[in-house]
């Protein structure tokens, strides 16, 4: 993780308050071309749905247990908060697989 990714999570954790707050989340899944699409053009079975996506992605950015598990800084803000999530497949430019995502604190009065 870049470490300005790390500080950004800082900033929200520390600005976040439970009872002012929800979250929005906002993931794209970058895969390869040939995951998304069979050589027919249709979409193929390979590529994963992209609710089962967020359950991994969620769970491995708030979740409590992942920081000390495998050494990274994540918001350790239960999921609950998030009042807002979207998601969306790409087509990866390079290839490659890549998760972008973009997190931002809600104001429980906007509800």
């Amino acid at each position: 993780m870049l470490e300005s990714n790390q500080e950004q999570i800082k900033l929200i954790t520390s600005k976040f308050n439970s009872k002012l707050h929800g979250l929005k989340v906002d993931f794209l899944f970058y895969q390869p071309r040939n995951i998304i699409f069979t050589q027919k053009g249709h979409l193929s079975r390979r590529s994963q749905d992209v609710d089962n996506c967020f359950k991994l992605a969620t769970d491995f950015l708030f979740n409590a247990k992942y920081p000390e598990k495998f050494d990274i800084t994540n918001f350790n803000i239960d999921d609950q908060f998030i009042i807002e999530l979207s998601g969306a497949h790409k087509i990866s430019l390079d290839d490659e697989f890549l998760i972008t995502v973009a997190v931002s604190l809600l104001p429980l009065s906007d509800l």
